[in-house]
């Protein structure tokens, strides 16, 4: 499928960021913007298709950058039967690390864990770095710098992304180094800081953090939809009533808010026409795996003993099977004839089983959104053209001293959160709870 700037580019402003001011928001990534699966995998296996044939002599490792590219990585490497691993900026347990810095993003730390490449230089022949962007190509120089001096086996680079937007001078520095440039669509970013700065940024900043004091705490959990403040861009109070018309509605449950402007709340549920997709692997033999499903306050829980962890090199055809596996899990202790409108999200970094769990759903004729939580802060804003309209700030599930954000979320039968984060989750979850019900939705299940 051919794709162009028009289909995939909208334009964002970054907030508190004055290395780039805007940002490429994709919609069909499934990051920021709900996407139906099959669309996402579909142009994750467009790109992997601009590089099959080119290095069948070849063994390759891809590298697929956090956050936003892990899940374009990791479709791109069972594509191409290659081995896989992401970037991270979470701690990975009794390892060390190659770091290197994304100097634009709002966390510019990036790490490789060493101990995995160190394993498996010497058989490599090619790196692939994949992005959901590539801008300047800075990051991925650095990446490569750091490389070569580590080690001293020749290795050849490549570079695939979904958008390109590198000038002249870049794409001849790429040249002259010998780094193969592949991606689908060609983009021009003169304009977008200009863009991004003209939009008013009037959207609505849902604070969801768990920031009340205990003893005021059950008061404001318990209290009924009709008791929930909502405080508009003056600082005046009002009281919000459900509406529903056209499938938009309007929330009135405010659960431990700080603060919304602009409050007009676009959760709704539209319909989604499944179209056979493209990337699901089926047949694939179950891997037994320990599991328990209990119920934590309204949230029901579905417990996954053990995770396939991309931070660490993996097979791509291992980590397939292992995505089919935990969504087998899932699909079992989920009551699914009940269930039409599904929504998926991942978590942060950990995207791609998320995502293969949501095709898969959407592959038994479900209604299905997927995207996930995210830790870049970005302007919303009320226009039409406008990609993000609603943001709610959580209490991340790896870090509760982590501030992370969700956008645009809508009401659905059932929300299925997939995460790999460890250790008391609490209050992130909590947080992230509120947002969901905060649009209507009731049936949430957490998978970890």
């Amino acid at each position: 499928m051919m794709y162009t700037e028009q289909d995939l580019v909208r334009i964002a402003r970054r907030e508190n960021n004055n290395k780039r001011k805007y940002l490429v928001v994709n919609r069909l990534q499934g990051k920021h913007i709900p996407v139906r699966p099959h669309e996402a995998l579909s142009m994750f296996c467009a790109l992997a298709d601009t590089l099959k044939g080119k290095y069948e002599n070849e063994t390759l490792l891809v590298i697929g950058f956090a956050e936003t590219a892990t899940a374009v990585g990791a479709a791109v490497a069972a594509e191409l039967g290659a081995d896989y691993m992401q970037t991270t900026r979470e701690a990975v347990p009794g390892v060390s690390y190659l770091y290197f810095s994304e100097e634009h993003s709002h966390a510019t730390e990036q790490k490789l864990v060493k101990d995995d490449i160190d394993r498996v230089i010497n058989r490599i022949d090619r790196i692939i770095f994949v992005e959901d962007e590539v801008t300047t190509g800075k990051t991925i120089l650095n990446s490569i710098a750091i490389l070569q001096n580590q080690y001293t086996k020749p290795i050849k680079f490549s570079v695939a992304s979904i958008l390109n937007g590198m000038d002249k001078t870049a794409l001849e520095t790429y040249q002259k180094h010998d780094i193969e440039l592949f991606w689908l669509v060609k983009t021009e970013h003169a304009t977008y800081a200009e863009t991004a700065e003209a939009y008013k940024g009037d959207g609505s900043y849902i604070v969801c953090k768990n920031d009340i004091e205990p003893e005021n705490r059950s008061t404001v959990q318990n209290a009924s939809e009709s008791d929930m403040p909502v405080t508009n861009q003056t600082g005046s109070k009002r009281l919000q009533k459900d509406e529903s018309e056209d499938g938009i509605h309007s929330i009135g449950q405010m659960h431990n808010m700080e603060h919304i402007h602009s409050a007009e709340h676009r959760c709704g549920t539209e319909g989604i026409n499944h179209t056979e997709q493209r990337c699901s692997i089926e047949n694939i033999s179950h891997t037994e795996r320990r599991y328990s499903i209990e119920k934590t306050g309204q949230i029901e829980c579905i417990k996954i003993n053990q995770h396939m962890d991309a931070r660490r090199i993996v097979n791509a055809a291992e980590y397939i099977k292992y995505c089919e596996s935990l969504y087998q899990d899932i699909a079992r202790q989920m009551e699914l004839d009940s269930i039409q409108n599904l929504l998926v999200l991942g978590t942060e970094e950990y995207m791609y089983p998320a995502l293969y769990a949501a095709d898969r759903f959407e592959g038994q004729g479900k209604n299905v959104r997927f995207h996930a939580t995210t830790r870049s802060p970005v302007t919303v804003s009320t226009e039409n053209d406008y990609p993000l309209h609603t943001r709610y700030e959580l209490r991340s599930l790896y870090d509760s001293n982590r501030t992370t954000y969700i956008y645009d979320l809508q009401k659905y039968d059932t929300v299925v959160i997939i995460t790999d984060a460890e250790g008391d989750i609490g209050e992130g979850l909590s947080s992230l709870d509120r947002a969901l019900k905060l649009c209507g939705n009731g049936h949430i299940v957490l998978v970890h």
